[in-house]
């Protein structure tokens, strides 16, 4: 995004975005639409009491992705730590590997443990970001 702001403007970001909705929309266009028509109330109840709670769990990591994207750019150029952009860049790159060499704990150790060791590592970057008096030390967090 940077490079293209820099060399193209920022229209150029917008046009690579939405470029990438479109490759995204070809590569699942040819998936099958797998719904069923079920008018069925009780088996939607079912499903819904099954679900609620790990949606639930599922949703409150994404306020925590929501604010490291929102903010963390912001808090580096308040205390004047460059690039700023890096915090975000780290944690993305963090978020990948994680997703690729970790993706099948919850298979191994279940989904509750494994989520208990992730939020712990996550909650523990949080705070080193928040107390980080160098920058170093704050991109570390935004890695974990």
């Amino acid at each position: 995004g940077s490079f293209l702001f820099d060399a193209f403007g920022f229209a150029s970001i917008g046009l690579a975005t939405s470029a990438g909705a479109v490759v995204t929309m070809l590569l699942v266009s040819p998936v099958s639409d797998a719904r069923t028509q079920s008018s069925n109330a009780e088996a939607v109840g079912k499903v819904l009491k099954a679900v609620w709670l790990p949606g639930l769990g599922m949703a409150f990591p994404g306020l925590g992705y929501g604010i490291m994207t929102a903010f963390s750019v912001l808090l580096f150029v308040q205390r004047g730590w460059q690039p700023a952009w890096l915090s975000f860049t780290a944690f993305a790159a963090a978020l990948m590997v994680a997703r690729v060499f970790f993706g099948a704990l919850p298979d191994r150790l279940g989904g509750a443990r494994t989520a208990v060791i992730f939020v712990a590592l996550y909650s523990f970057g949080m705070a080193l970001v928040w107390a980080a008096p160098v920058a170093w030390l704050a991109f570390a967090g935004t890695t974990l």
